[in-house]
């Protein structure tokens, strides 16, 4: 794991969130764009939850349910939240496209 006692922090308030999430909770996904060593990349947010059962599961609203869910697969894991808003989001990281 490359785990690192103190690896380099981006401070919550400067990203800039677009909601990008369904037009009836647009704030389950948000969306910012980050750049990391000349890397432009979306960061995105994706709203979950934990059922009864404790399992964490994507909101529906956030558009990425079976993106979540095979990720989770994928990562054998579930995953840290961040609070934005008063809201539970994980983030993920992706390079931009060609």
């Amino acid at each position: 794991m490359a785990f690192q006692i103190n690896p380099p922090t981006i401070p919550l308030g400067i990203l800039q969130w677009d909601d990008t999430g369904a037009d009836t909770d647009p704030r389950a996904r948000l969306l910012a764009h980050i750049n990391i060593g000349g890397l432009d990349m979306h960061l995105e947010a994706w709203a979950v939850h934990r059922d009864d059962e404790g399992v964490q599961h994507a909101d529906p609203t956030s558009m990425r349910r079976d993106d979540f869910d095979s990720l989770c697969t994928m990562m054998d894991t579930t995953f840290t939240t961040i609070d934005i808003g008063g809201r539970d989001y994980i983030l993920i990281a992706t390079p931009y496209g060609d």
